[in-house]
């Protein structure tokens, strides 16, 4: 899927390795290298932050717009981390294309993959509910998610209802890991505001082969949802997303 999502674009130059992302981003961007997107792999001693932890490339054209791939071959959760992963760097780049790649089989999910990245991107927390998430999150670590534990628990509980999605479950693991970095991205509008001016973009690219009945050369079926539709192996279809 990745070598076909990144055949549909010749013209661009890709950018494979944490190295070559780093090395790139740092000399041709003004993002700094502590906002680069990162992951935590477990050592022996530490949780130790890795740059770029997700395989998917990057391209850039020759005018300086940034492509960021993700192949949807996992679940929106996968989705929601990639994004919260990247908002950062998004948000610092002059021009770019958050481009989602999906099989034909899963071409359906385009509304649903595309609604967390609206979610993440373009729905910034007011400062209320900000400083409620703030209050939740030290809360929660603090009484190990125990409501007993907290001195206001009919707040505690509100709070739990209102953050149990996605968003902010991953968040919060997140924010255990990497600090109150991880909340600079909730409050932006740089994202939004790119996306309203055309230097950002939301794209959906069809990739033009199934690939399912490889699953059993990787050791198992990789499943995002019950999605069987037919698709014509032809060649790769791009939506731009009407949002903003």
């Amino acid at each position: 899927m990745r070598p076909d999502a990144v055949l549909a674009s010749p013209a661009l130059v890709w950018l494979a390795t944490a190295e070559e992302k780093r090395t790139h981003l740092l000399s041709l961007t003004s993002i700094p290298v502590d906002r680069l997107p990162r992951g935590t792999a477990a050592s022996r001693t530490s949780d130790t932050a890795r740059l770029f932890p997700d395989r998917d490339p990057i391209g850039i054209d020759l005018n300086g717009r940034w492509v960021v791939l993700y192949v949807a071959a996992g679940s929106r959760e996968d989705l929601h981390t990639f994004v919260q992963r990247h908002a950062d760097l998004l948000a610092a780049l002059p021009a770019w294309t958050l481009r989602v790649a999906l099989p034909p089989d899963l071409k359906t999910l385009d509304t649903s993959f595309r609604q967390v990245v609206e979610q993440e991107l373009m729905t910034p927390l007011s400062v209320r509910a900000f400083d409620e998430l703030r209050w939740y999150f030290d809360q929660r670590r603090a009484s190990g998610g125990d409501r007993h534990r907290v001195a206001d628990e009919e707040r505690f509980a509100y709070a739990k209802e209102a953050f149990a999605g996605p968003r902010f479950q991953l968040l919060y693991a997140r924010w255990l890991s990497q600090g109150d970095s991880v909340f600079d991205a909730l409050q932006s509008r740089a994202i939004s505001e790119a996306i309203a001016r055309g230097a950002g973009r939301i794209e959906t690219l069809v990739l033009p082969h199934q690939y399912r009945h490889l699953s059993p050369m990787l050791g198992g079926v990789a499943r995002v949802d019950d999605v069987s539709v037919q698709s014509d192996n032809g060649p790769a279809e791009m939506a731009t997303a009407s949002v903003g």
